[in-house]
């Protein structure tokens, strides 16, 4: 079972965002081990040894749901089992950061606040594994 972890800066402090965050945790757990980190909204993320580093920034390739899950599919039969995924906050990711990891996505053109990008975040990698999977979650 891949590991996950996503190292965020800025913390969930309103229970609609909380309580997204669970449910799609939750649902990740059949799927992967999931780990989430945070530090305060100015402090870079924490970073993660030994994890495959994925920065997300505005400036990072953009990839279709079917893309994610099969880059997903491909972490796995590689062997590939720590993955990190970065989110930055008010102030985005420290380039010192970005520089360690092998990839850098972004989840828009636009520029989402911290919650909202792990909130999404979540949501396609339940997606991601959804179709891996067969299900017709993703239509």
């Amino acid at each position: 079972m891949i590991h996950i972890a996503i190292s965020c800066a800025g913390k969930l402090d309103k229970p609609y965002w909380q309580a997204a965050a669970q449910e799609y945790t939750k649902r990740l757990s059949a799927f992967c081990k999931l780990q989430v980190t945070e530090a305060d909204d100015r402090a870079a993320p924490r970073f993660m040894e030994k994890h495959h580093g994925i920065a997300l920034c505005i400036g990072g390739a953009e990839l279709s749901s079917e893309e994610l899950a099969a880059q997903l599919q491909l972490w796995q039969n590689t062997g590939l089992s720590r993955v990190c995924f970065y989110i930055g906050g008010s102030d985005g990711l420290p380039q010192s950061l970005i520089d360690k990891t092998q990839q850098t996505l972004s989840l828009s053109h636009m520029t989402w606040p911290h919650a909202v990008a792990r909130v999404l975040l979540l949501e396609q990698l339940y997606r991601s594994f959804q179709i891996l999977s067969g299900s017709a979650y993703h239509k």
